[in-house]
């Protein structure tokens, strides 16, 4: 007659223990490599979203030819400073030309009338002189370069600004990705282009 051993109490525990720690181990290592993957995707889509923002701020920014101390557009003032950019440029015509004497007024600026979702946007002063014929091919109004802006600052490479050739911008942007919160800050340098 064969005798069939079985597990022991202590033996059955020491087995669930062991394979507590295996599962938590195994747990730990996925939630590690799901969090890695969301930290990179939010790197990424910040990353982009700065890249797209300052290329299109950069290309409006080498279009000017001055930084004007302030300008009034719709009843509203709009003073160059920190967080605000107030330049003029050469009128684009409907020629395809860039006129010599006029200029449009565009000034670049934080709107943070909602704290939860800043936005830079681009005010615009087409200057209409000479139409019906020949007019400036910009549109007049404010539109929105990008959301998803926590600070902007404008440096400027003279202290008196009306002088200044040179714009420094400097801006955090901000994504939301799988609920989580990511902050990039980015640097770019303008001349103006078009500077006399």
């Amino acid at each position: 007659m064969i005798r069939r051993r079985g597990l022991t109490l202590i033996e059955l525990l020491i087995s669930m223990f062991v394979m507590g720690v295996v599962i938590i181990i195994i747990g730990n290592l996925f939630i590690g490599s799901s969090q890695f993957a969301t930290d990179e995707q939010g790197r990424i889509v910040t990353g982009e979203n700065a890249s797209r923002i300052f290329a299109n701020l950069d290309q409006t920014i080498r279009q000017g030819t001055a930084v004007l101390a302030s300008a009034t557009i719709n009843s509203i003032t709009y003073t160059s400073g920190d967080t605000t950019l107030v330049f003029s440029a050469p009128t684009p015509l409907t020629d395809g030309s860039l006129s010599s004497t006029l200029t449009d007024t565009l000034v670049v600026t934080l709107d943070a009338s909602n704290a939860n979702n800043q936005r830079l946007t681009l005010v615009t002063s087409a200057n209409q002189t000479g139409c019906p014929t020949n007019c400036s091919t910009r549109l007049s109004g404010t539109t929105t370069l990008t959301t998803g802006v926590k600070d902007v600052y404008f440096r400027y490479n003279n202290d008196t600004i009306t002088s200044a050739t040179d714009v420094t911008v400097t801006m955090r942007t901000i994504s939301t990705v799988r609920g989580r919160e990511f902050n990039q800050i980015n640097i770019i340098h303008a001349t103006f282009r078009n500077h006399a």
